[in-house]
Formats: C-alpha cells, structure tokens, sequence
C-alpha cells in the first residue's frame, strides 16, 4: 500500500509543476483552455475528460486524464499568453519550478518527521515559515531565482562533462533509468524499516530534481523560456539564435536520455539469460 502511495506521489509531483504554471496564469489573467493532471493524448487513446467552469474566466476549462500517464501539461490561451509583458511572462514560466520546490520542500517535511517524530514540532513551523517566504517573495523567485538556479545546474553540468565525461554519460536517463534507481532506493528504505521515509523523500527529490532541470535556459524548458522573454527585450535576431541553439542542446539531451533508458533496457533483458 505504502509502494502505492510513494508511485501516487510521484507521479503527482509533475502535476503539481504544471498546476503551478496554471496558478500563474490565473494570476496574471490569461484563461486556462486545457489542464491535463495526468498523461498526454496518445494513438488516438479514449481518455477522461471534465469540464470545470472556474468563476475566474469565461470559457470552462477541459480537466483531462489520459492513459498515457507520463507527463502532464496545461494550454492557456495563446493570443493572450502572447499578449503579456516580460515581467508577467516570466512570473508565468517561472512558476512552474516554484511548484516543483514547494512541493517538494513539504514532502521532504514530512520524510524527515517520518525519520524523527519527535522534530514535528520544529520542522513543521520551519516549513511553513519557507514556504510562507517563498510566497511573499514568489514573482521575484520565479523572475530571478529559477533562472539564476538554471545557470548554476547548467554550468555544474558543463564541469561535469569537461571532468569525468564518462561518468555523466552513464548517469544520464529517462524515465525508465529513473524507475529502476527510484525503485532500488524504495527497496533500500523497506530493508532497512525506512519505508514510510522513502514514501515522502522520493516524490520530494523527484520534485526538486524536475524543478532544478526544468529551469535550465535551454528552449522549451521553463528557465529557456525565461531567458528568451528577457532577450527579446534586447535583441530579436539574438533571441531567435539562442532559440534555435536551446532546441539542438535540449534534443541532444533528449537523445541522451533515451539512449540511457535502452542500455537499461537491454542490460535488462541480457540479465534474464545469464
């Protein structure tokens, strides 16, 4: 039950990234068209879908789950999306990583309540006291920090690549190399009575990994988007270049990830005829 609840958690945790983007455009007045919590359409697959009429905007928004369970996203409306000023687009795009590290500040909280019942009086008034500063300081957080905390996860992946390149190709995944490591780690926590520990830290790591990833200026993630919304301001032919440069830089990391997920794959099967 409890292996349920940490896939639930998990799986919840990249939802929670894209609500946080809708919570943005609620805020800045952009209508919401489409909100998937779970998946994407996939070969013409039925899925669920719900129309909800918020009082905030005209038009109903299409709550969907898809059996495609990977993955979530949300469409606003596009004319008006492209309509928002710098600072009201990157608030937009930032928000997105501010979710994943709120989300995963709480569960975090409650794996180390799990490890130490004793703390809860501390670490609870902790936590909301973050993440109450986290809210008051949410526009310059998303404007600023996620872009600032992108360079940094960048330029740690630059000296990683220039000092053990090998190594950083290995360590490389996708979904698949990130079930198995998840699944090894869960399995650790049971063996070792860490298992209600394991239920919170793994959803929140994954939280925290997706918001660090997602804010790496490199077009579509969010913290491209960021950059790009401040180069335009600047220079339109240098925001169209890094444009172009953050799609071949992300494909490539794209294949990298995939390529990492089949020798997983493989290593897999070859393991069954051993």
């Amino acid at each position: 039950m409890l292996g349920i609840l940490t896939i639930l958690l998990c799986l919840f945790s990249v939802s929670f990234h894209e609500l946080g983007h809708a919570w943005a455009m609620r805020a800045v007045g952009v209508p919401i068209r489409t909100i998937s919590l779970l998946g994407f359409p996939a070969f013409g697959l039925p899925y669920f879908s719900w129309k909800f009429q918020p009082k905030w905007q005209k038009d109903p928004i299409d709550i969907q789950l898809h059996p495609l369970i990977l993955g979530a996203f949300v469409a606003p409306d596009e004319k008006r999306m492209g309509e928002l000023n710098v600072r009201d687009s990157t608030f937009v795009s930032g928000a997105g990583p501010f979710a994943s590290f709120v989300y995963g500040i709480v569960m975090l909280c409650f794996a180390v309540i799990a490890i130490a019942p004793g703390t809860f009086l501390v670490i609870i008034p902790a936590t909301l006291a973050l993440l109450g500063l986290l809210y008051l300081f949410r526009r310059f957080f998303c404007q600023y920090i996620v872009l600032a905390l992108g360079v940094g996860v960048l330029v740690l992946f630059v000296a990683q690549a220039f000092d053990n390149p090998n190594q950083l190709t290995s360590s490389m995944g996708g979904p698949v190399m990130l079930t198995q490591q998840f699944h090894h780690d869960y399995a650790a926590g049971v063996a070792d009575n860490r298992e209600l520990e394991m239920v919170f830290f793994l959803p929140g790591l994954l939280s925290i990994a997706l918001g660090l990833i997602n804010a790496i200026p490199f077009v579509p993630l969010d913290g491209g988007h960021i950059a790009l919304a401040y180069l335009e301001k600047v220079n339109k032919k240098a925001a169209d270049i890094f444009t172009n440069i953050g799609l071949i830089l992300f494909a490539i990391l794209m294949v990298a990830s995939v390529g990492g997920d089949i020798n997983v794959v493989v290593d897999w099967f070859a393991s069954l005829f051993k």
